[in-house]
């Protein structure tokens, strides 16, 4: 039985050394995809493929989508392996650590957008006050 193309992207996550969610936040995927996918029919879109590989250039799309070829393209200067360097992981690091903060921030921008709207619908459904000279 041939790999589903869900199967093959976790195969090259493996490969990578990466856990699924870091997997999932480092090559543009939602949160869950590789559950939610699982589930479902394993199938890979072309737009999410193209935006696996241009995140991984080193993943071949074809392999991905069909199983047909190798999993690391050649020619393409990549040595193989997790590859990751010092700088790199770094680099990943503060990217996790930015996401998180980003993440943290549209929470509470939410909360905040939330007590508007509640105070805005309790604004609007106060009866008209008694005040002379003015109208509604």
């Amino acid at each position: 039985m041939s790999l589903r193309p869900i199967d093959r992207l976790d195969e090259f996550r493996k490969y990578k050394e990466l856990t699924p969610g870091r997997f999932e936040r480092l090559g543009g995927l939602s949160n869950g995809y590789f559950r939610n996918n699982r589930k479902g029919g394993g199938k890979i879109g072309d737009r999410i493929a193209d935006r696996i590989v241009l995140h991984f250039p080193e993943l071949s799309r074809d392999w991905l989508l069909t199983g047909k070829g190798k999993m690391i393209r050649e020619g393409n200067g990549y040595s193989g392996g997790t590859g990751t360097s010092e700088a790199e992981n770094l680099y990943l690091t503060l990217q996790d650590t930015l996401l998180l903060e980003l993440r943290e921030r549209i929470a509470d921008l939410k909360a905040a957008l939330e007590d508007k709207e509640k105070i805005i619908r309790l604004l609007e459904n106060r009866p008209p006050s008694g005040r002379k000279g003015k109208s509604r």
